[in-house]
């Protein structure tokens, strides 16, 4: 059975975040460091209108933690 995207991401931000916190960064500015670099990843193979549709499609659903990669864009 293949891992889905967040199966494989998941993992490598919680270390990130644990090293962050390890050398006093706050959690909202790992949480910045690694939106930054998932929007750099995102523009690599998508336009910046897709990638700010995207991240419009997720702000709408903060509230739901389900991989909804399916119903996305």
């Amino acid at each position: 059975m293949s891992k889905s995207p967040t199966d494989v991401v998941r993992p490598h931000a919680l270390a990130a975040a644990e090293e962050g916190l390890k050398n006093g960064l706050a959690l909202d500015q790992i949480g910045r460091a690694m939106l930054d670099q998932a929007i750099e990843l995102l523009m690599k193979e998508q336009s910046p209108e897709a990638v700010a549709s995207e991240l419009e499609f997720v702000a709408r659903n903060l509230g739901d933690f389900e991989d909804n990669s399916f119903m996305r864009p």
